[in-house]
């Protein structure tokens, strides 16, 4: 049995944050799938899916937060242009070791004015919970779900 978790291509974030949404990543993620490609690789290979679904994610396909994180993203980035290529990849190795130091120090996945803004695009969301189950039945989360067995 295989069973794989992996970013959506085709997903509502991914269509609004392009190439500056989070989870494009590598090299945590190298290549990225829909539901459909993901489904043709597998028959490919000779694995039959018995499970495919779309889900929210760990940021709890909350596509408000997605937008923050990708405009995170984006300004991060922009900053090659005024720091250079080299200080700007040792400004991204600080940031990570201080992020890694204060979220094992606090136990929670974001810290910070993440934690604020994520908290608060978590009550903005609420009344759009029902489009959340409409778009992952139809293939639009942020996240596959895909389970398989070898034929």
């Amino acid at each position: 049995m295989l069973v794989l978790t992996l970013p959506n291509i085709d997903s509502w974030e991914f269509k609004i944050c392009g190439r500056y949404w989070e989870w494009l990543s590598p090299p945590a993620h190298l290549f990225y799938y829909s539901p459909d490609t993901i489904k043709k690789m597998l028959k490919k290979h000779g694995f039959e899916v018995i499970h495919l679904e779309t889900y929210q994610g760990d940021t709890a396909g909350n596509i408000l937060f997605h937008m923050y994180l990708s405009l995170k993203q984006f300004l991060f980035y922009s900053l090659k242009y005024i720091k250079g290529r080299n200080k700007l990849l040792k400004i991204r190795e600080n940031i990570r070791n201080n992020l890694r130091n204060e979220t094992s120090k606090e136990g929670k996945e974001f810290v910070g004015i993440d934690s604020i803004v994520f908290k608060l695009c978590n009550i903005l969301w609420k009344p759009f919970k029902p489009l959340d189950s409409w778009r992952c039945k139809k293939g639009r989360c942020a996240s596959i779900l895909a389970i398989a067995v070898k034929k």
